[in-house]
C-alpha cells in the first residue's frame, strides 16, 4: 500500500483519528478491572469515551491493554432504550468502515441488530450485546463476557450481575455516568474501598474543549439544586423528581437539641438486607412547631432474626448512652415479613428479645413497641407531615443516618421501581414514629435531656 493510500485509510477510520482529552485519556490508560468515568452531563465526552473503549476491545486495537487473541464478547447496558439510541449512534460514528458483520444492521431508530437481537457484531466474530437497565436483571443474566459497559448509574443489583458475567474471563467493567437519578452511595463506597477506580473529570476547558465563558453559560442554566451533580459530577445531590423536595443538605448536622426532649424509635420489619430498619429520634412537642432530630439508624446487614434486630436497636441506643428504659415511645410496623411466630406479632417478639438482651424478664420489656398507625392514605398523610416540618426548618438529621439521608434525597413517593422501594424501609420507620409528635393532637409525655 502506498503512503497516500495508508494515510487515506487512517483518515477514513474515525477510531484511529479519535484524540482523547485528558480526562478520557486517564480512563483509557487505567489498568483497573473496574473503573468509573464520572463527570458532568454532556460536556466531557463520557459516553464517547465509552464507545471508543468498547471498539478498542472489539477491534483488538487498545493502545493501553492487551486484548485476548480470540473473539471478544461484551455487553453494553445503557440506562434506557432511548439513551441507547444516542450511544449506538456514537458507536456507529466511531466504527471503522468494513468491519460490520453482514448479518448486523444499524438503523438510527433501532440501533444495532442481528436478527431480533440487539447486538453489535463484527466480521471477526467479536460482539457486544445491548440490554438496557430498564429491562432488569433477568434480561442481563447469562453469558460469560470479557467486558461490561454500564452507562449512567445502575442499580446495585445490576452492577452485581455485571460482576458475575466477567469473573470467569477476569474481564473488565467500566461505568460512564453523572451521579443523578439514582442513589449512588453504594458505588461511591465501592470506589472509596478500592473496589473500583473513580476517574472524576472536572468541567474544565482542557476536558471539554469549551471556553471558560461557554462553561459559565452552561453552569448558569442548571438548577441550583442539581448543580453539584450535573455540572461538577459530584457524588451526592438529589433526585430531580424526589418526593421530599424541601429537604436540603443544610439539615444534615451534628447539632443536638439544647432543651429537654422525648426519645422515640420507629421500626419497619423485613427479612432481607436493609429491610429491617429502625430510627432513633429526639423530638420536642409543640402545638405550632414540633421539632425532630434524627439521631441514628439501624438497617439489617442481611437476613436477620429477632435477636440480631434487638441487638442492632440496643447498639443504636448505646451509641448515644441512652438506656432502653429512657425510650418514651416506639412504633413498629404490623407486617411481620415472615418473622412472626404462631400466635405472636413481631413487635411483641422484638420487645421480649430486647428485654432478654437487657437482662430483664421477657414480660417486662424496657419499652413497648406499639403498632404503627396505618390506614388508607396514611403513607401520603405522614409523608406530608414530615415534609411540612422540613419546610418550617424543624428537621435535623445527624450524619450517622446515611440510609435516611439517601431516602430523603431520592425517594419518589409510593410505588416505583425496586431502588425506590429499597429507600422506603427507613422512611417507613421514620413516618411511624414522627406521626406521634408531628400530629399536634397528642399530649406531652415525660422528657429527658440528650447530652
Amino acid at each position: 500500500m502506498s503512503l497516500a493510500s495508508a494515510l487515506a485509510a487512517i483518515t477514513s477510520n474515525p477510531l484511529a483519528t479519535y484524540q482523547p482529552r485528558p480526562g478520557q485519556e486517564r480512563f483509557h490508560r487505567s489498568q483497573s478491572q473496574t473503573r468509573c468515568l464520572r463527570g458532568p452531563n454532556q460536556i466531557v465526552g463520557k459516553s464517547y469515551a465509552g464507545c471508543a473503549e468498547a471498539l478498542y476491545w472489539l477491534t483488538h486495537t487498545h493502545p493501553h491493554r492487551t486484548i485476548p487473541d480470540r473473539p471478544v464478547a461484551g455487553r453494553l447496558v445503557p440506562y434506557s432504550d432511548d439513551s441507547s439510541k444516542e450511544i449506538e449512534s456514537k458507536l456507529h460514528e466511531l466504527l471503522p468502515p468494513g468491519l460490520l458483520h453482514p448479518d448486523c444492521r444499524y438503523h438510527p431508530d433501532r440501533g444495532f441488530t442481528v436478527g431480533r437481537r440487539r447486538m453489535l457484531r463484527l466480521r471477526s466474530g467479536d460482539s457486544m450485546g445491548i440490554v438496557s437497565q430498564s429491562a432488569g436483571v433477568l434480561a442481563a443474566a447469562g453469558s460469560t463476557l470479557d467486558f461490561v459497559w454500564l452507562d449512567e448509574p445502575p442499580e446495585e443489583r445490576i452492577f452485581a450481575e455485571a460482576q458475575s458475567r466477567v469473573i470467569v474471563r477476569k474481564g473488565s467493567i467500566w461505568l460512564t455516568l453523572t451521579p443523578v437519578g439514582r442513589p449512588c452511595g453504594w458505588l461511591k463506597q465501592a470506589c472509596e474501598d478500592g473496589r473500583a477506580e473513580d476517574i472524576h473529570v472536572q468541567p474544565s476547558t482542557e476536558n471539554t474543549g469549551l471556553s471558560a465563558a461557554e462553561l459559565e453559560e452552561i453552569r448558569k442554566m442548571i438548577l441550583p439544586a442539581e448543580l453539584h451533580q450535573r455540572f461538577f459530577g459530584a457524588w451526592e445531590g438529589i433526585s430531580p423528581d424526589r418526593y421530599f423536595a424541601a429537604f436540603v443538605d443544610s439539615m444534615i448536622s451534628e447539632e443536638l437539641p439544647g432543651d429537654e426532649v422525648q426519645i422515640g424509635i420507629g421500626v419497619d420489619h423485613g427479612e432481607d438486607a436493609g429491610r429491617e430498619a429502625a430510627v432513633l429520634v429526639a423530638f420536642k412537642r409543640d402545638k405550632v412547631d414540633p421539632k425532630v432530630w434524627f439521631l441514628d439508624e439501624y438497617t439489617s446487614p442481611g437476613r436477620t432474626g429477632i435477636e440480631a434486630d434487638a441487638n442492632g436497636i440496643l447498639d443504636m441506643l448505646g451509641r448515644w448512652d441512652v438506656g432502653p428504659e429512657a425510650v418514651d415511645l416506639a412504633r413498629g410496623d404490623t407486617n411481620s415479613a415472615g418473622k412472626s411466630e404462631v400466635g405472636y406479632r413481631v413487635n411483641h417478639l422484638l420487645e421480649q428479645k430486647i428485654a432478654a438482651v437487657s437482662g430483664l424478664p421477657p414480660t417486662e420489656p424496657p419499652f413497648k413497641i406499639l403498632p404503627a398507625r396505618k390506614g388508607p392514605g396514611s403513607v401520603a398523610y405522614t409523608s406530608r407531615l414530615l415534609h411540612a416540618a422540613m419546610v418550617r426548618g424543624s428537621v435535623t438529621v445527624h450524619p450517622r443516618c446515611a440510609s435516611l439521608i439517601a431516602g430523603l434525597r431520592h425517594w419518589r413517593g409510593p410505588g416505583g421501581n425496586a431502588a425506590n422501594k429499597d429507600l422506603s424501609h427507613i422512611l417507613d420507620a421514620s413516618r411511624y414514629i414522627c406521626r406521634e409528635f408531628l400530629d399536634t393532637r397528642h399530649k406531652d409525655e415525660r422528657k429527658i435531656r440528650i447530652r
